[in-house]
């Protein structure tokens, strides 16, 4: 949850220490905007993570496994290809006040399964691109088809299919990597989405920076997403995501 009360006043100086002795800090029309990276960036008086990539997928017949990736990691089956780090990325959302409670364990059909922990911070995600001169902005939710519904993940929300329509920062685990020529696990321990390059997961994925709080398969428990070739442009189209605390439908 966002901080409150005296324990909010201790983060918001925690967090002002750090990015003051890490990051770089600058003022654009008179906001205050950290530069994580060089293609993430957080507005602190908007309560923005600002993210640059581009659309990965093109090909409406392949079905969506997640919403973000890095590039050259498993983009292939994910709607937006993006530059920074997911480790950075998670520390953006930190900066901004949210908090992750990563995945918890439950048994289903006799076998331990992981489902995203619903007491981690709720997010929005938007995303902004440029087509023909003209710039677009939609709620991501708007960009994926449900093949199994026959609706985009926005309309099944509005139609009361789905809940109101969130994402969950989660954050990945901290897991030590292991090295093929040596056949030896490293002894520090690094952070897993920095590895797999998985940041935002349809399916769950406790990898994954951001997770859908439930399920999006059919019956038989296949994956149902799909892109909206009505909205989705062509691949490498370059693309900005905003993401910030959800608060309202």
């Amino acid at each position: 949850m966002i901080p409150r009360g005296r324990e909010y006043i201790l983060h918001k100086l925690l967090v002002i220490l750090v990015l003051s002795l890490y990051f770089q800090t600058v003022y654009l029309n008179g906001e205050k905007i950290v530069k994580i990276d060089r293609y993430c960036k957080v507005n602190l008086l908007n309560k923005e993570v600002i993210l640059k990539g581009y659309f990965a997928l093109g090909n409406p017949n392949q079905p969506l496994e997640y919403l973000a990736c890095t590039p050259g990691s498993k983009d292939y089956e994910s709607l937006f290809a993006l530059y920074s780090k997911p480790s950075n990325i998670h520390l953006a959302l930190l900066t901004i006040g949210l908090e992750a409670k990563g995945y918890i364990k439950r048994k289903r059909k006799g076998i331990i399964v992981y489902f995203p922990n619903p007491k981690s911070d709720k997010v929005k995600i938007l995303a902004i691109w440029r087509v023909g001169g003209k710039i677009k902005k939609r709620r991501v939710e708007r960009l994926i088809w449900n093949k199994f519904r026959k609706d985009t993940f926005f309309g099944l929300a509005k139609k009361g299919i789905y809940k109101k329509m969130y994402w969950l920062f989660t954050g990945s685990q901290m897991v030590r990597s292991y090295n093929i020529k040596t056949g030896k696990f490293s002894k520090k321990k690094v952070y897993a989405a920095d590895i797999s390059g998985t940041i935002i997961g349809l399916q769950y994925d406790v990898n994954a920076v951001i997770s859908l709080p439930f399920f999006i398969g059919d019956k038989w428990e296949n994956i149902q997403a799909y892109i909206n070739s009505q909205e989705v442009p062509k691949p490498k189209t370059k693309v900005t995501l905003i993401i910030k605390p959800y608060l309202f439908q």
